[in-house]
């Protein structure tokens, strides 16, 4: 397997390019967060946070996707690709939710 390019990135605070080296840190018990810290001034920028929840629809997903590639039928596919389609929203949503969720409680706004 090749490696895979460094990717960059440009912080917003001080102007720097640098290369992204991701980190994951618990929050609790249940979540997770998943970022990366500029090397010139520390700014942190969170790509995404997760709990048990969107770990197991992950989950579930990598099984689906595993299953379509074996689909025999045009209508097996068909119903397989929609629940791809349906939980990948639902993860998109559960993600977003979970951001605004961290978000608004580290800075002193209960949602």
């Amino acid at each position: 397997m090749a490696n895979k390019a460094p990717v960059k990135a440009k912080c917003d605070s001080c102007n720097n390019d640098f290369e992204i080296e991701t980190k994951t840190e618990s929050i609790g018990d249940t979540v997770e967060k998943n970022f990366f810290i500029c090397p010139h001034c520390d700014k942190e920028y969170v790509s995404y946070y997760l709990d048990q929840s969107i770990r197991k629809k992950q989950s579930d997903l990598k099984m689906l996707w595993r299953n379509i590639r074996s689909a025999t039928t045009p209508k097996n596919y068909n119903k397989l690709q929609k629940k791809i389609e349906e939980l990948q929203n639902e993860i998109k949503e559960d993600l977003r939710r979970l951001r605004e969720t961290i978000t608004a409680k580290e800075s002193g706004v209960e949602s």
